[in-house]
Parts: C-alpha cells; structure tokens; sequence
C-alpha cells in the first residue's frame, strides 16, 4: 500500500509539473479587487486623460508605477504593459477601480464623445512572469465593450516572435457587452495573419503568414476594434478585468511523468 501510495504522489507531482507554464497573467479570471487603492490615470502627459500613444514603441510603459497604490501585492503577475492605439480624444484611459468589493479592477480604454466611427488598439506585455522559452499554449482574457455609442466589437490575439515580427490570430473573438472570456488555444495548425502595430493611428492586418517560432515571443497581448455609430456626443471603449497567456511545460516535466508510469508499472508487475 505504501509503495502505491508513493506511486499515486510521484505520478501527482509529475501532472503538476506538467501543467503550462504561466507566461503572462494581468488581474484574475474572475476579477480582482486588490490591483489599484483608487481609479488611476494611465500616460505620463500633462493630461493623462488624452496621453494616448498612437504609434506603438516597444518598451513604453503604458501602466502606472508597481508600488503601493497599483499592485502591491504582484508575485506571480504581469502589472506592466504598453499600449497604443486610435485617439481616444478627451476620453478615458486608466485602471478604474469601481469601489466595491463586487466589481473587479480593470483596465479601460474609452473614447470621449466624438463621432469617430471606430476605435481600436492593441495592449502588450513585453515582461514575463516565466520566460516563454517554449512554445505557445493558449492566450485567454475576459473583456467587454462599453459606452454609449458601441455597436460590436472584435479582438484578435497577438504576439512578437524571436525574429522581430508580430502577428494576430485569423480567428476573430467578440467581445460582448458583459465581461466574457474568450480563450484561443495554440496548436501547430493554428492559423496566423501579419500584424503591422499602429503607426499614426493605424495598426494593419495582412496576409496568413508563418512565425518564425512560438517560442521566446518578445510581446503578447491582444488587438481590439470597436465599431461605433458614429453620432457626436457618444464614446465607445473596453474594459479588461484579465489577461493571460501560458506556454508548454518544459520537456523535463514530461519526463517525470513517464518516470513515474515507467516506476509504478514496475511495481505492479513486482506485486504480482
């Protein structure tokens, strides 16, 4: 009994190990209330408000400073991201904490009141809670659309490879009017289009087209695009409660595993 009980334990610790490693994790699948102590404006600018890059620039940090009053509490997370996007005019882009226990910290980017008839951008992560040194696993978030004016709303998953170049997911993901998760697991025949980030205001969308590798991306993070009605006097945005992306264990976790079946079929043979 001993004996297989140690079986049930190695086998136990070899499928934990197993599991994908956690590349990326902002907020919780759930919501969390413990990221900001009060709604906090992102950008650095003389108006925060309207500090909107619209060119993206690897190594901008869009987030507010990690300490005290924006995730305090942040082992095992992602608190720093970049972000670029169309202009949000006087609109809103921040981590807002709605004040309660009930509704989560999330991460909004709204425009103001223009008539504008899309809104779109793309938020990165370029640190990693674990170096994505395999490949891809799966990119998941929880998001909804906002605003007075919104009409539909789309994301798509995107990353940097080794070689420099982005990509976005060929497959499309709504986003709802109600925080929604929306997962894309990677597998070889996953399918990938070019992604250009925004420039001036425009990020591109191109033709399928291969990475050089999933392993040791650079960034991950997603695009959205908001279709507006395009009357004056209404906004449109996003809010983001989580994001994650997680890659493939590491060859060495497979190995424990099969060490353990390999062990455990020896010991059943023995007790025969």
């Amino acid at each position: 009994m001993k004996k297989l009980l140690s079986l049930f334990t190695l086998t136990a610790l070899g499928a934990g190990a197993a599991q994908a490693d956690t590349v990326v994790e902002w907020g919780a699948p759930s919501g969390a209330t413990d990221i900001v102590t009060a709604t906090q404006e992102l950008g650095t600018g003389a108006d925060p408000d309207i500090d909107t890059p619209t060119t993206y620039s690897s190594g901008h940090v869009a987030s507010p400073v990690v300490g005290a009053d924006y995730y305090p509490n942040n082992t095992g997370k992602s608190p720093t991201f970049n972000w670029a996007g169309s202009t949000t005019g006087a609109g809103n882009t921040q981590i807002f904490n709605p004040g309660n226990a009930a509704n989560p910290d999330q991460i909004q980017f709204v425009t103001g009141n223009n008539d504008d008839p899309n809104f779109d951008g793309m938020i990165v992560w370029e640190n990693f809670v674990t170096a994505p040194t395999t490949d891809l696993a799966s990119f998941t978030t929880s998001i909804y659309r906002t605003g007075s004016g919104d009409l539909s709303g789309n994301l798509k998953f995107i990353f940097q490879d080794s070689a420099d170049n982005w990509f976005a997911s060929s497959d499309d993901f709504v986003i709802a009017t109600g925080f929604d998760t929306r997962t894309l697991n990677v597998t070889g025949s996953t399918e990938w289009l070019a992604f250009t980030p925004h420039v001036s205001g425009d990020a591109t969308i191109g033709a399928v087209a291969s990475p050089a590798s999933l392993s040791d991306v650079q960034a991950v993070g997603f695009y959205f695009d908001i279709t507006k009605d395009g009357v004056a006097g209404k906004n449109a945005g996003v809010s983001l409660q989580h994001f994650g992306v997680s890659t493939v264990p590491e060859p060495g976790a497979f190995a424990l595993i099969a060490g353990s079946l390999a062990l455990g079929f020896v010991m059943v043979r023995r007790r025969k």
